[in-house]
């Protein structure tokens, strides 16, 4: 039954991080706007949930709060998928316990977002394959 659920943490919020991971996948240069392109070279972004740039970690995405809750967390608790994607190390919390930070955005204003780091490579290992390769190296002792 293991198997049938994806792993042994809570079904929803793995649910919800994987949610998050595709639409990023899907997204991720459509409803995102290039901030390392040079501004008269941006092109229009229909349907903004935020920003990106590239790091030397990978593509960081600074996502919009109003999005972060309505879209990337649609039907999931957007303060416990925070909670749940900084501890996976996805999510660069802001200071005093909050999960969305403030930044400068392109207009030179400050705004809040969600600061998610995404590898260019992600690491597919689930839970699951973790849990195997430490009985497998209990196994060796």
């Amino acid at each position: 039954w293991l198997d049938a659920r994806d792993g042994t943490g809570p079904a929803e919020l793995e649910a919800a991080v994987r949610q998050i991971l595709k639409f990023i996948e899907n997204h991720g240069e459509s409803r995102f706007t290039n901030l390392d392109a040079p501004i008269d070279e941006r092109i229009r972004t229909i349907n903004r949930v935020g920003f990106r740039k590239a790091t030397d970690e990978g593509t960081k995405y600074f996502v919009l709060p109003e999005s972060f809750r309505l879209e990337l967390c649609k039907g999931f608790d957007s303060s416990s998928v925070a909670r749940e994607l900084a501890r996976r190390g996805f999510l660069q919390p802001g200071e005093n316990g909050k999960f969305s930070r403030s930044e400068r955005s392109p207009d030179g204003t400050k705004q809040r977002v969600y600061v998610l780091r995404v590898p260019d490579e992600p690491n597919t290992t689930t839970e699951d394959d973790e849990i195997n390769r430490l009985a497998e190296a209990d196994a060796a002792k």
